[in-house]
């Protein structure tokens, strides 16, 4: 990707935003999937603006990608991502667990149209967490085997495009192109299996630390010792978040909802 746009990069992924607010887990910071992600979200954009074709958004359509912008990413192009990006850092405040790697480049580009259309980051923020509640089901679909295929990208992107422009009454967004699918050759079948691998991984990790927490607690139970009432509380919400297998809390869920539909009623 040549020397100028590897020191813009790596310079990216130790800013805030892939630091500190996105959500990967150890393994997925040790076989670089964040500078994936990253390259995978310049790689749509530059689809938008440049009209650079990529046929998925695997590992080594992204490796390839990488390769073409080497003494060929303006500073325009960079402008557009660090733009995004800042955005992006001002709409999370903190780490967010929806900031997973498939949802990543999905954000980015849902950012730049909020750009364009002066939706404040605050607002931004609290659509991306309502679209999880409302549209689960409909986004999900596109998540499953597979997912690195460009029908299924464009899939996630029309989604959550048609739910932004709903949710902010917005009319005049042309829907993003779909792609006829066609038979996956053995490249990107490794590939799918490689992502597969790697989810099962992340979610053995999860478990066995979330195992390894109520264990932990068990044995507190059993030993008890005087707590503050404070302590108390933080011990039980932590317990909380390690044993919870939903996207988003139910209580989080209802707030969220009830956020939207006060919005809905203004409006």
């Amino acid at each position: 990707m040549g020397v100028e746009n590897s020191k813009f990069i790596n310079q990216i992924l130790a800013d805030s935003f892939f630091a500190e607010k996105c959500n990967f887990s150890a393994l997925q910071l040790r076989k670089s999937d964040d500078m994936c992600t990253l390259l995978q979200a310049m790689m749509l954009l530059d689809n938008k603006y440049k009209e650079y074709e990529y046929s998925s958004i695997s590992a080594d359509e992204t490796m390839r990608y990488a390769a073409f912008i080497k003494n060929n990413y303006s500073y325009e192009q960079q402008i557009i991502l660090t733009t995004i990006l800042d955005y992006l850092n001002e709409a999370f405040t903190s780490k967010e667990k929806l900031l997973k790697k498939i949802n990543i480049p999905m954000a980015v580009m849902m950012a730049d149209i909020a750009i364009t259309k002066g939706i404040k980051p605050y607002d931004f923020h609290n659509w991306f967490l309502y679209f999880f509640v409302a549209r689960k089901g409909d986004y999900s679909q596109f998540c499953s085997s597979g997912s690195i295929k460009k029908e299924k990208v464009l899939g996630r992107l029309n989604t959550m495009q048609d739910h932004f422009m709903a949710h902010f009454h917005i009319e005049d967004l042309e829907p993003v192109k779909e792609v006829i699918e066609e038979p996956v050759d053995e490249e990107t079948l490794i590939e799918e299996e490689k992502e597969l691998e790697t989810v099962i991984e992340d979610e053995e990790v999860t478990a066995l630390d979330s195992e390894t927490s109520v264990e932990e607690d068990i044995q507190i139970e059993e030993n008890p010792v005087d707590f503050s009432e404070e302590e108390i509380i933080e011990d039980a919400e932590e317990i909380s978040e390690s044993i919870s297998d939903e996207i988003i809390p139910d209580a989080q869920e209802e707030t969220l909802i009830a956020d939207n539909l006060s919005y809905v009623a203004e409006e």
